[in-house]
């Protein structure tokens, strides 16, 4: 979405704040190993999109500073003060958080600045996040933009593991059977 329909939205009956989501999904090379990561960009002075539960170090980070899942951190070894490349920066890991573990990948943090540059996106955004106002007078006033209230996210999100995770669970559950099944008739 462009930036500047941030300026729109505002003009929103009832909308009280906007703010911008920047975010990728990552693959990163550690040890010698990928290992993938949705990279968040957030403002460590509003704590907009900051990290879920703080488990050690701080999420009062700076540039070229990150925030881990604890679950990625486990999963590659890393610890606080060690350094995950991106691009063509080196990254210092400052804290570990808890509840950001989506199974497939888990979210880390960077600066939201950090975030605009190193991904490209200063004029465009993911998404924004909206306080006030209602998903309907949005779509009404910005014609082509797509508004989500919490239960449509939330139906949309499911959706897309219904469509895109539970099938790859039933392929692996047949599978599973048809090797349990060989075993037993041997």
């Amino acid at each position: 979405l462009p930036k500047n329909l941030e300026d729109e939205i505002k003009k929103v009956e009832g909308v009280k704040e906007v703010n911008r989501f920047i975010g990728r999904r990552l693959v990163l090379n550690i040890n010698g190993e990928e290992s993938t990561t949705y990279v968040v960009g957030y403002d460590p002075q509003t704590g907009i999109a900051k990290p879920f539960d703080m488990t050690d170090g701080t999420d009062q980070i700076q540039e070229n500073e990150i925030v881990v899942d604890e679950d990625f951190a486990r999963k590659n070894n890393l610890r606080l003060g060690d350094t995950l490349k991106m691009f063509d920066n080196d990254f210092t890991v400052r804290g570990l958080a808890a509840g950001g573990n989506a199974m497939v990948f888990q979210y880390s943090f960077i600066t939201l600045s950090q975030a605009e540059k190193i991904f490209e996106m200063q004029n465009i955004t993911n998404y924004f996040l909206v306080k006030g106002g209602t998903s309907e007078d949005i779509e009404k006033n910005i014609p082509g933009v797509e508004a989500f209230g919490k239960k449509k996210f939330v139906d949309h999100a499911q959706k897309l593991i219904d469509d895109n995770f539970l099938p790859i669970i039933l392929i692996i559950m047949v599978i599973g059977f048809i090797v349990g099944m060989a075993v037993i008739g041997l």
